[in-house]
């Protein structure tokens, strides 16, 4: 052997005791973390970084970024993530992406998004070529390409990658670039499922319970909701206390449906927050509290959630445990009715016809009450028929508020009866037959609409 083969031979002995060294102490750092020794994790971590070890770089971010064994550092996890990838390191190129994608620790920029994301998916990597399909589906710093997003998705699903997998199915779910298909649709999700994807479990538990794109099966259901609900996920937390409390597939049981709520609400799962307000509010499988009850749905309307702006807005209106405050009502009444939620948008209008917490607006009164009616909402549409009938907020029509009043009459609203009654006796024949024609043709518009809607719960043929 000459000199120079035996310094090759030595340095590549070196180098892979070098690696497996760096490997032993990777082990190490896992086992650390899975102990929650985020100090000894950290450690370990910040001495392979240093010898540029990148599969290091992204958990030690991690540690910084979540405040775990140290200081919560945002700006150092990414620094780190930015170090990764400009060593090429893709899963970090990826990550850096999703930080300019969603404008996280930098200024939003999708360009920027999209050369670290093409950097990765150029190796492959699964979570770029999805996030990339995804910036096509959205366009998000992209022409809008459902076609472009598809081909991507499927790029990334052949690795068998379970959110691209789960993108697929949303695509044919709802005829992104592909006409719709429930069937492609439910096949996606469950090849996302089966890769323990939480959201597809979730979507097939959903599909099971209420027959969408999905024969109702509640044990079906009730299976990927326990699977989802395992791995932690809020969201199957939240519907399997749901499939508890209505006895859905399960022996009614308010005390689990409490349990499972909680672990979602603790998550600050705006849907279980409400949920839990409910339960606390009816004192079901709790100790019946309104204090309990109003504090999470404050916690579910400071996220926004339609429902429990409603809820907590009740509180403030009938001043129940809380001191009357009709301007904080309407606030709270507005905010939900802007999301479409119809008792809401019903709410509002009383409160600006009776000039609650506002200044009385009659016109703005008949504005939401027309968006509620339009949704169904029996109360509204009686009281547009009153706000017709007596020309409040608009010029008296008697065949509109008659029309009105027939709406809500047929579905046996006394008070709507008795006022579609009265009425008739003051139209001609002619007139009471142009209301009923008005009341009519708002039906069957309303009957597409919920055909419409219907046909999104049944799958293809």
């Amino acid at each position: 052997m000459t000199r120079g083969t035996g310094v090759l031979v030595a340095l590549t002995l070196l180098s892979c005791q070098t690696g497996f060294a760096d490997e032993l102490m990777l082990n190490d750092a896992s086992i650390a973390l899975e102990l929650q020794d985020y100090a000894v994790a950290t450690r370990i971590y910040t001495d392979l970084v240093a010898q540029h070890e990148l599969a290091a770089y992204l958990p030690l971010a991690m540690l910084y970024e979540q405040g775990l064994g140290q200081q919560a550092n945002k700006s150092k996890a990414l620094q780190l993530i930015r170090d990764a990838a400009q060593l090429d390191y893709a899963p970090a190129q990826t990550r850096l992406g999703q930080h300019y994608e969603q404008g996280n620790g930098v200024a939003r920029d999708y360009r920027q998004a999209l050369h670290w994301y093409q950097n990765a998916a150029a190796q492959q990597d699964p979570g770029a070529i999805t996030s990339i399909g995804a910036l096509y589906e959205a366009g998000n710093g992209i022409p809008q390409d459902y076609q472009r997003a598809l081909e991507q998705y499927t790029l990334a699903a052949e690795q068998n990658y379970a959110p691209a997998q789960y993108a697929l199915g949303f695509m044919h779910e709802q005829g992104r670039g592909v006409p719709r298909n429930f069937d492609t649709a439910y096949g996606w999700y469950l090849q996302a499922a089966q890769g323990n994807f939480p959201p597809a479990m979730n979507i097939l538990g959903f599909m099971h319970r209420v027959g969408y794109g999905a024969k109702i099966d509640y044990a079906q259901s009730i299976h990927w909701l326990r699977g989802s609900s395992g791995l932690g996920d809020a969201g199957g937390q939240d519907a399997l206390g749901y499939m508890y409390e209505h006895g859905l597939g399960l022996t009614r049981n308010y005390v689990l449906a409490e349990r499972w709520y909680r672990k979602a609400a603790e998550q600050d799962y705006a849907d279980a927050q409400f949920h839990l307000g409910h339960l606390y509010a009816a004192g079901l499988g709790v100790t019946k509290s309104e204090k309990e009850a109003l504090r999470w749905y404050l916690k579910s309307a400071a996220t926004r959630h339609p429902m429990g702006m409603h809820a907590a807005a009740e509180f403030f209106e009938e001043g129940r445990i809380v001191k009357q405050d009709y301007r904080k009502a309407a606030r709270l009444y507005r905010a939900a009715a802007d999301k479409g939620l119809a008792q809401s948008q019903y709410a509002y209008a009383r409160l600006a016809e009776n000039g609650l917490g506002m200044k009385e607006n009659l016109k703005t009164a008949l504005l939401w009450y027309r968006k509620a009616a339009d949704q169904g909402y029996v109360a509204s549409q009686n009281s547009l028929g009153y706000l017709y009938e007596t020309g409040q907020g608009t010029k008296p029509d008697l065949i509109q508020a008659m029309a009105w009043y027939d709406v809500a009459a047929r579905t046996g609203n006394n008070d709507a009866i008795k006022h579609r009654d009265i009425l008739r006796a003051k139209l001609s024949d002619e007139q009471a037959m142009r209301a009923l024609v008005r009341a009519r043709t708002w039906e069957e518009n309303s009957s597409l609409l919920t055909l419409q809607r219907e046909q999104l719960l049944t799958t293809t043929p």
